[in-house]
């Protein structure tokens, strides 16, 4: 189930920038991974721990907390920035997306590279999205692909154990640091900002929210570590099989994908390099989907306080943290309903006329 959260997290971005990382720089710049996959973990697992907890969404989570502030149409200002920027972020991501999947297309060979094929290969990959959204099947595809990913994984796993990797650079890639800038590469601190956002994506921490309703705090942590352990892993082994391609002299050609399927190529013959390009495709296809619905997630998240009641019970019985008396309101009146506290409010004045008329007798 949380794999899909991994495979929503490879696509088609973590695949070019982890290459292009190890083509141009080597290994030198895997602490940038460990750090955003931790990152990663420390936001998702707080999301999800906030939902569980208050049974509320994150979003809903900001509107509470932020009621009495400045608002337009009754919603607080910073719910539409983050709603405005979820939503221009995940455009330009889809746009990647949408390129990512193109090339995929083009890494199996024989493909053709006309136009008019390109295309056709958007309007197929229109027809499957849609029609999987309207459907609403995403979450068994989103497991497909899931295992799609792994069998990525395993193939990316094999060309690393066929390659002369010098262990001593793979150890100090651990250790943060910025490479010099090679001749004809990216600016270092462009693919590092690229690899912490290719990894610790911000509509992640609402996708893994939506996941974790219903589900009690320990399964929803150890399902956001494996899905962020496996992403990592998958990123630094692209990162490794890239750096097959590395000139220590940096007089090589500017980083294609397509110098990441030769190098498969070369170790894996033709099979290898279908068996990339389906995982490459699944990688773009399972982001497509994802996008979007994350997109959604956000806006229906910051934009509705509204909060089913078999979901408010759930979150009352898997709560970890003692309530007063089973008093909505109390222990954090920010985070729970504002009715809560009124029934406390109402019990406080009903306390005080019973005494009162307990000392008037």
């Amino acid at each position: 189930y949380w794999t899909m959260l991994a495979a929503c997290t490879v696509g088609p971005g973590t695949v070019v920038t982890c290459a292009r990382a190890g083509a141009e720089y080597d290994l030198s710049l895997i602490w940038a991974l460990v750090f955003a996959s931790v990152l990663a973990y420390t936001l998702q697992e707080g999301t999800a721990r906030l939902t569980i907890v208050s049974g509320k969404s994150l979003g809903q989570c900001l509107r509470v907390k932020y009621r009495h502030g400045a608002k337009i149409y009754d919603t607080a200002v910073i719910c539409w920035l983050v709603g405005v920027s979820v939503f221009i972020g995940n455009t330009l991501y889809e746009c990647n997306n949408w390129a990512g999947g193109i090339d995929a297309i083009l890494a199996i060979p024989g493909s053709s590279t006309s136009i008019g094929w390109k295309v056709g290969y958007c309007l197929l990959y229109a027809a499957v999205v849609i029609t999987l959204l309207v459907a609403d099947k995403t979450e068994m595809l989103g497991i497909f692909l899931g295992i799609v990913m792994m069998a990525m994984v395993a193939l990316f796993l094999c060309v690393v154990v066929y390659m002369d990797i010098n262990l001593p650079n793979l150890g100090r890639g651990f250790l943060p640091n910025i490479p010099a800038k090679a001749a004809s590469a990216a600016e270092p601190t462009d693919i590092i900002i690229s690899l912490v956002g290719t990894t610790s994506i911000g509509f992640n921490l609402f996708l893994g929210g939506s996941m974790a309703k219903g589900k009690s705090l320990r399964p929803a942590q150890r399902g956001i570590g494996f899905s962020t352990a496996s992403a990592f892993v998958v990123s630094v082994l692209i990162l490794i099989v890239g750096s097959g391609n590395y000139d220590e002299n940096g007089s090589a050609d500017k980083f294609r994908i397509a110098d990441l399927a030769n190098k498969i190529e070369e170790l894996y013959s033709t099979a290898g390099v279908v068996i990339f390009g389906i995982g490459f495709i699944a990688a773009a296809l399972s982001s497509m989907l994802t996008v979007p619905l994350g997109a959604a997630l956000t806006a229906d998240s910051v934009f509705s306080d509204e909060v089913d009641e078999a979901d408010k019970s759930t979150a009352d019985l898997q709560s970890p943290f003692p309530r007063n008396h089973g008093v909505k309101g109390v222990d954090n009146p920010n985070f729970q309903m504002e009715g809560g506290v009124k029934m406390q409010d109402m019990r406080d004045r009903e306390n005080k006329i019973s005494m009162n008329d307990t000392l008037d007798g």
